[in-house]
């Protein structure tokens, strides 16, 4: 039968900061505003740390990572120790029979894991890639039938959390506030400079 309970969403504020010289704010060939409001600028920046927190946040200063939180099942590997693959085949099956089968559920891996798992073979006395028979394939995207995320906003291989299957759909997110950027040239006026500020406040548990 479905059970309820209450899950207390407060948000985290994230900012970021940044200024310039008024010339270089004049003579820039790309509208500086433009650039600090893209992905490579302060916007891009708060993203990158909200995907992180997501991710590997602390519940306090920060949303509830999935690495984290208190639902999250831990399947401990085959095999551990100096000179040994941080992920087998074996952990692979393991961690999809322990995971809530859902059509939804991806994987999410460390980079550091890609050479390990690229040249992963099936159990002892079986030396057959598990992915790719040759090297003209493009690079595969999924793992045992579920799509398959690359990052670098996860804990280096070896660590707990270098590889995760998750269904996001039960993940909560609470929006406050959008990413606003925001600039004046009234606090560093008196040097000729002007500033920029990125405010974003979320949470997620």
């Amino acid at each position: 039968s479905a059970k309820w309970r209450t899950v207390s969403l407060v948000a985290k504020k994230l900012y970021g900061y940044t200024r310039a010289s008024d010339e270089l704010a004049d003579d820039a060939v790309i509208s500086l505003n433009d650039f600090l409001a893209s992905e490579q600028g302060l916007a891009g920046l708060i993203a990158w740390n909200e995907d992180y927190a997501f991710l590997q946040g602390n519940g306090t200063t920060q949303p509830l990572g999935v690495i984290n939180a208190g639902a999250t099942i831990t399947v401990a590997r085959q095999q551990a120790g100096p000179g040994v693959d941080p992920v087998t085949y074996e952990d692979l099956t393991a961690m999809l029979e322990a995971h809530l089968e859902s059509p939804e559920s991806v994987w999410v891996a460390s980079i550091s894991l890609k050479n390990v798992l690229m040249n992963m073979t099936y159990p002892s006395g079986y030396p057959t890639p598990v992915w790719q028979p040759n090297a003209r394939e493009g690079m595969p995207d999924t793992l045992l039938g579920r799509p398959l995320i690359w990052t670098e906003k996860v804990p280096l291989a070896g660590n707990a959390g270098d590889l995760g299957l998750y269904n996001f759909r039960h993940y909560l997110l609470g929006d406050r506030q959008a990413t606003t950027i925001a600039s004046t040239n009234a606090e560093y006026f008196k040097y000729d400079q002007i500033s920029w500020r990125a405010v974003h406040r979320v949470d997620g548990r």
